[in-house]
């Protein structure tokens, strides 16, 4: 037997240190070959209960070179035990809204967050119960499974995992979500527009941000696509975003009594419109100041948390009273829908308007345009419905007329709280809302 030279041996060991690191270099770079333990991806991955578990490729360069996509099977490290690591399939990205498999919740997907399951419906922790995951925590792709040799191949992508009648995609960047689409001439307007606001020193982070290329297109709408008028009201409304900081606002007042006021979101529509709702039951506040406060807070919140440039306001009129027949709450409120908010309304239903409204509608029509007055119907909750079907998912229309039973009950009208899950009011974000019981459910950051 030979025995190695000291320089051999000095060889080997000096090609221990140099391999090292490029085998952990290329683990955290390019991949590595990871087991499958547990069934939440079958039968995917793991098919058989009781059986060797699936050895799987997975990929990291390809998140360097491009982004995720709904339907990809990933890697990613447990929110809750950063330990752990998960395997699942990308359901939904930022931007989208989706409904969950194991409650009635709609939930939207914040900036930077994604929505992933398992494909065994009943052995998975995932988005259902973490609700959306940070994209950050994503390490790779599983794009092969090598082991057992027999299943060796690409990981499928079947049709039944895209969750198509539950998503509810976030649009392209070029379109807008409730809105009719820009035309040519519109454009060009659009564009000096921009450059009259900033020659006219509106040119700071904040009044940029707000002077997005569909803001431009409303108040041109707003103004018959009269150039002047369009920039004199962009103008007041930049000058009033400075001085209120509407994005900054909330509702101290349901913060502290969830029966002050009713206006809240209940879900989108089907093509991703937010629909608001309102009644007069139980309405603790009536300030016409203080609702001023609250719709402002509800329509930041609804624009920043979603791609919508119109929404759907259904304002129930069950237990309307003398002490509503006060029109200032609704000409402030109309004032500001109509100065600083133009052609966000897509439409109002107005559900049981009783006789003495008349009286209050003829006060209140002279402030509204005629464009908007187009928007607003007038029906009976016993024939609402064919509205409601045609616009809205089931889910939410079913969710609709639970409210309006439950509204016309005496018993249960005098204890309802309107925002009676911490944190009171909800977050921008539309978090803790729940859809089965009190509200519908949008989970955020």
């Amino acid at each position: 037997m030979k025995w190695l030279s000291w320089h051999t041996l000095g060889e080997v060991v000096k090609g221990c240190f140099w391999s090292i690191p490029i085998t952990i270099t290329f683990c955290d770079l390019i991949g590595t070959v990871a087991k499958v333990e547990g069934y939440s991806m079958s039968p995917t991955v793991n098919p058989k209960v009781g059986t060797r578990v699936d050895l799987v490729w997975i990929d990291r360069l390809s998140l360097l070179l491009k982004d995720i996509r709904r339907g990809e099977v990933v890697v990613l490290a447990c929110p809750y035990n950063k330990n752990k690591k998960l395997i699942k399939r990308v359901v939904a990205l930022e931007g989208d809204h989706i409904w969950s498999r194991k409650e009635s919740r709609l939930t939207y997907i914040p900036l930077g967050h994604c929505w992933v399951e398992g494909d065994e419906q009943d052995k998975s922790t995932d988005s259902n119960q973490l609700g959306p995951v940070p994209q950050a925590l994503i390490e790779g792709r599983v794009s092969f499974i090598i082991w057992p040799w027999r299943r060796w191949g690409r990981i499928p992508q079947p049709s039944e995992h895209s969750s198509e009648n539950r998503l509810i995609p976030k649009p392209p960047k070029d379109k807008l979500v409730g809105a009719e689409a820009p035309s040519r001439e519109e454009k060009k307007l659009a564009r000096q527009l921009k450059d009259l606001v900033r020659k006219d020193g509106y040119t700071s982070p904040l009044d940029e941000s707000f002077c997005s290329y569909f803001t431009l297109v409303r108040y041109l709408r707003a103004r018959d696509h009269n150039l002047r008028l369009a920039r004199d009201m962009l103008i007041e409304t930049l000058q009033w975003r400075r001085e209120v900081r509407p994005e900054r606002m909330l509702c101290n007042l349901c913060l502290h009594n969830p029966r002050s006021h009713t206006f809240r979101p209940l879900g989108v529509d089907k093509v991703g419109r937010p629909v608001m709702y309102s009644c007069f039951v139980g309405l603790e506040d009536r300030n016409a100041d203080n609702n001023v406060k609250h719709l402002i807070y509800y329509l930041e919140t609804i624009f920043t948390n979603s791609f919508a440039e119109s929404y759907i306001w259904v304002l129930d009129f069950v237990g309307f009273s003398a002490q509503d027949l006060n029109p200032t709450v609704g000409k402030k409120s109309l004032k500001l829908f109509s100065d600083h908010y133009p052609e966000r309304l897509f439409l109002a239903v107005v559900v049981d308007a009783p006789l003495v409204f008349s009286s209050l509608w003829s006060i209140l029509k002279p402030f509204i345009s005629k464009n908007t007055a187009k928007k607003i119907e007038f029906r009976k909750v016993k024939t609402v419905r064919p509205l409601f079907e045609e616009l809205m998912p089931s889910e939410l229309v079913e969710k609709f007329f639970q409210e309006f039973e439950e509204n016309r009950n005496p018993e249960v009208a005098k204890t309802k709280q309107w925002w009676n899950l911490p944190p009171l009011p909800p977050p921008r974000s539309w978090k803790n809302m729940s859809l089965s019981k009190e509200h519908i459910e949008f989970s955020g950051s």
